[in-house]
């Protein structure tokens, strides 16, 4: 595994000098050592997505809340949620907690006993998030959560908080398998991104997922691209400003933490080097002509 996370490493400085071709040697070899020892099975996924679409309702009826509104910025990962989050913070009055992975805790608990449809259950959890966003800063109105797999709850989120907001991030499906490759993740729950075919099952995943929510939940969900995002930026975040209610301030803010794996990137000025990325690998990755462009 110290092997891979040095292979990871090394095929980011090959890419960095424009070496293609190593950059593929090694990260090929990286990817098939983590695979090996951190398998991710297709059809536990599938599972878990039928149980999400079945799930039992979700108790509801708490009252909307205007002086607390969550921003949750989801999508698969590598998708740009880091980028939109720290931007949107930045030219607003929003505070981003990263990737907050409290979401995560309290739909594991929620689901795993039984308490969907407990309103004191769903009151209870509302607080304990609520407490983690807000922390021990002055307050604020918007909180930002950029955490990209929380899109697996929002039914959850809808009903802790009727006034959320869900940013959704969408970039270029080969762009993102390809970004999915080049990155070591310590955590399990990405354990596909070690797989191109896993790649392609997880993307599927997700973008049917996304489709029952927006059926079936009340939640308003804003659709952000990641080309739009590096390219017309300033509409961009207009547009996701108005979104959530926030005060758009053309002077962004300045250091506005950031505490996910995509820190070196977000800290850039906005680049579009990223967009196609895709094509200079394809001759080594033909796997990627799998994916829509």
């Amino acid at each position: 595994r110290a092997r891979a996370a040095t292979g990871f490493g090394l095929a980011k400085a090959f890419d960095d000098v424009g070496d293609r071709q190593s950059a593929a040697d090694v990260l090929r070899k990286a990817n098939a050592m983590v695979h090996g020892v951190q398998p991710w099975r297709r059809g536990n996924w599938m599972a878990f997505l039928d149980s999400r679409r079945t799930a039992r309702a979700v108790a509801s009826g708490l009252a909307a809340s205007p002086d607390f509104i969550p921003v949750f910025v989801v999508g698969l990962p590598r998708s740009g949620t880091t980028l939109t989050a720290t931007r949107l913070a930045g030219c607003t009055s929003a505070r981003d907690r990263g990737e907050l992975r409290t979401l995560r805790f309290i739909a594991d608990t929620l689901i795993g006993g039984g308490h969907l449809g407990n309103p004191g259950a769903i009151r209870e959890a509302a607080e304990l998030y609520r407490a983690h966003a807000v922390q021990d800063d002055a307050p604020v109105r918007w909180y930002i959560d950029q955490d990209p797999l929380n899109f697996r709850y929002l039914d959850i989120v809808a009903a802790m908080f009727p006034q959320a907001r869900i940013v959704h991030c969408r970039r270029s499906l080969r762009d993102t398998a390809l970004s999915l490759w080049s990155q070591d993740f310590a955590h399990p729950d990405l354990g596909f991104a070690y797989d191109f075919s896993d790649i392609a099952g997880y993307a599927e995943g997700h973008d049917a997922l996304m489709a029952h929510w927006r059926r079936t939940l009340p939640l308003p969900i804003h659709e952000l691209d990641y080309e739009t995002l590096v390219t017309d930026t300033d509409k961009a975040l207009r547009e996701l400003a108005a979104f959530v209610g926030a005060p758009f301030d053309r002077q962004p803010q300045a250091n506005v933490p950031i505490n996910s794996a995509s820190v070196w990137q977000a800290r850039q000025p906005i680049y579009s080097t990223s967009m196609g990325r895709w094509r200079a690998y394809l001759p080594h990755f033909p796997e990627l002509a799998r994916f829509p462009e």
